[in-house]
């Protein structure tokens, strides 16, 4: 009788480690997937928000990202333009933009300049823009790498040499 309770109590003593090692591994894949210990999650976030790519532009203007620097482009080709006025909002604790410029055209920064709201006014002097022109080069630095932040645009127009002005939709981008 004793050999057969040595037996049992053998296998159940590998069975109990069985279970503590499928246990641990449990905790381990749940503090990865769902605590974020290693960045994992934040990886997984950023990979999959990486591959969406964006194969029409819906809104008039739009930002685009390009390393270092937000580009404000065009999705439609404007004609006889005088001017292009839009603004842009950002959070200024995260987010500090230390250039807006154009190679193209003249830029004007109306209001307060560099604070979380900017109006900014290109004058491209008549001249017509094709589609998917680079507008505005917004230089920026993020204070604080790993968090997310915002860039919108609104109240956006342009006037063409009749004096008529045309509202543009805008979009926004997430940094």
């Amino acid at each position: 009788m004793k050999d057969f309770l040595a037996k049992y109590k053998n296998r159940k003593i590998i069975w109990n480690i069985y279970i503590a090692l499928a246990s641990l591994g449990m905790a381990f894949i749940i503090n990865i997937l769902f605590i974020d210990w290693t960045n994992f999650e934040k990886n997984l976030r950023t990979s999959i928000l990486d591959s969406w790519v964006v194969t029409e532009a819906k809104a008039d203007i739009f930002l685009w990202i390009d390393w270092e620097k937000v580009i404000l482009k065009n999705s439609k080709e404007m004609q006889n333009v005088e001017n292009i006025s839009f603004s842009i909002v950002y959070d200024n604790s995260n987010l500090e933009i230390s250039e807006i410029k154009s190679s193209l055209w003249e830029v004007k920064i109306l209001w307060e300049k560099w604070s979380w709201i900017e109006t900014i006014l290109i004058n491209p002097n008549g001249k017509n823009i094709e589609k998917n022109k680079n507008l505005v080069e917004l230089v920026f630095s993020k204070k604080e790498p790993e968090s997310s932040t915002q860039i919108n645009l609104f109240n956006s127009n342009f006037t063409d040499s009749s004096g008529t002005i045309f509202s543009l939709t805008t979009s926004w981008l997430s940094l």
